[in-house]
């Protein structure tokens, strides 16, 4: 049996990927692809904590209820769960999927070779990259609606530069090139602008040639308009912390599911970077940019690494000043207006319905 590997990564639709396979799971059996479910979840990240130097740490495992001292035995168990379902199922191809496989430190990942070459004949390691400069609001949008202090965020944290290189690296380094397929997401890159359709057109094709079609099974979308972002950003700061010495503050869960419900429109806008703070964000990674397309693309250029608009003149930087004034330009009197209509209706709402 083959082994498909989709470590991600971040924000690049994967949860859209998870929820179609197992919602179509007996679909692709049919066609001859494993979906496993392990411990009835979408995506396998019950697998990564089997390759961490320090498995009861992991945040995940806490939330769940997992204690330290029977950690080993429910990670056994995660094992068995999968090796149940490959030594039981009569196919090709077994897909895994989680961006916490992306996650694996560099001096783990040869046990997770091993791991792998135990249970297939075969493997290839799927990697979907979202640009910088495409994936910087929508982090900054996510980070606002935890309640995270967004107005610290540019210049870009110099952690953040490089990051999928490292990823990268160390898969190359024990997998090989051959092995691993790196496909850009961006709508003109993806298989009719989506990234369900262009995995399924990739690497989802029978023995017959035949790609299996799947219908998308959609989440609604999560985007919220610029100002709700930043006022619950705001908010949070001076008004409702998310936590309080009694733990999560319920006033911000009601200020978070209130004002996540305000969609973009035309008076609310979703966020958007000046274009000239995009080519910035895209210069300053151009030498991740070059490393992945010499290593995946025979040096082709463009694909990354091209600056859109050479004419564009970039700033040296953005000072923290320039930033907080650009968040703050969503927080019209008319945004303002806008969600203080909301927050009035969404609490009508509640009160009607405690009637």
């Amino acid at each position: 049996m083959k082994g498909l590997v989709h470590i991600g990564l971040h924000k690049t639709g994967t949860t859209s990927i998870q929820t179609t396979f197992k919602k179509f799971r007996s679909k692709l059996a049919e066609k001859g692809f494993l979906y496993p479910i392990i411990d009835n979840r979408n995506q396998h990240w019950p697998l990564y904590p089997y390759f961490m130097d320090n498995p009861e740490n992991y945040h995940l495992l806490k939330a769940i209820g997992i204690d330290s001292k029977k950690t080993s035995k429910w990670l056994k168990q995660r094992i068995n769960e999968l090796d149940e379902q490959i030594s039981s199922f009569n196919g090709h191809t077994c897909i895994l999927s989680s961006e916490a496989f992306s996650l694996i430190s560099e001096n783990q990942i040869s046990c997770f070779k091993k791991f792998l070459a135990e249970r297939f004949d075969s493997v290839r390691i799927v990697v979907y990259i979202r640009p910088a400069e495409d994936i910087y609001c929508s982090e900054l949008q996510q980070q606002a609606k935890v309640g995270l202090n967004v107005f610290a965020r540019f210049p870009i944290p110099g952690d953040k530069l490089n990051k999928n290189m490292a990823i990268l690296s160390k898969y190359v380094k024990e997998f090989g090139v051959e092995q691993i397929s790196v496909i850009k997401f961006s709508r003109d890159c993806l298989h009719k602008g989506d990234v369900v359709k262009d995995f399924q057109n990739r690497f989802l094709v029978d023995n017959n040639n035949t790609v299996v079609n799947l219908n998308n099974a959609r989440r609604s979308n999560e985007s919220i308009c610029g100002a709700a972002g930043i006022a619950i950003a705001l908010l949070s700061q001076e008004e409702f912390p998310r936590f309080t010495d009694k733990g999560e503050n319920p006033q911000w869960k009601d200020l978070q599911k209130a004002m996540i419900e305000l969609k973009p429109s035309e008076s609310l806008p979703k966020l958007t970077l000046p274009q000239e703070w995009r080519e910035l964000i895209k210069r300053k990674h151009q030498k991740e940019y070059q490393w992945i397309e010499n290593t995946f693309f025979e040096g082709t250029r463009g694909i990354f690494s091209e600056l859109s608009n050479s004419n564009v003149l970039l700033p040296l930087e953005v000072t923290r000043e320039e930033f907080q004034e650009w968040l703050m330009s969503y927080l019209t009197p008319q945004a303002w207006k806008e969600i203080a209509l909301h927050l009035w209706r969404f609490q009508s709402d509640r009160i009607d319905k405690m009637k």
